[in-house]
């Protein structure tokens, strides 16, 4: 009897969560920022979030950047790791990019998209690794040859109208 009874209520959860729309959908909306995306027409994420060397997240201002445009980087991205050699005095600590031109490497995982390049900034060569959802969460990884490695969260955007 005990073996019926937890048969019928196993088919009955297994039914209901079904029911609800729980398996095989997905409750994100496409980004439409991340539908256009391609190496050819660029992509722009807004960081919210700078996850440092020792991996407590600090949510940044408004302003901080990565795009990729053109087959050229632009970034103004803070810099608060260790730095293995002097960036010079009066330069900016920051990893930034004017226009930089870059060769994107795209694949593709299960949940995401990663564009992969190497820029260089002065003597400094990063690796910079792009990953980005279809519902427009984006994860921005900095290797570079002079300092720690930085992670940066954001979103996937439409670059700001420039006034």
């Amino acid at each position: 009897m005990k073996r019926i009874f937890t048969i019928i209520l196993s088919a009955a959860i297994a039914l209901a969560v079904q029911s609800c729309g729980v398996f095989g959908q997905s409750s994100a909306e496409p980004n439409e920022a991340v539908l256009n995306a391609s190496p050819s027409n660029g992509i722009y994420v807004s960081v919210n979030t700078i996850m440092g060397k020792i991996g407590r997240p600090v949510h940044s201002i408004d302003g901080y950047y990565l795009q990729v445009k053109d087959g050229k980087v632009y970034s103004y991205l803070p810099f608060i790791g260790e730095s293995y050699y002097s960036t010079g005095y009066g330069k900016s600590s920051g990893i930034e990019f004017d226009g930089c031109p870059v060769s994107i490497t795209e694949s593709q995982t299960r949940h995401s998209r990663v564009w992969s390049f190497t820029a260089r900034q002065d003597q400094e060569t990063i690796e910079v690794t792009l990953e980005f959802t279809e519902s427009g969460g984006a994860t921005v990884t900095c290797r570079s040859s002079h300092r720690s490695m930085m992670r940066y969260l954001g979103d996937v955007t439409a670059p700001p109208v420039k006034k």
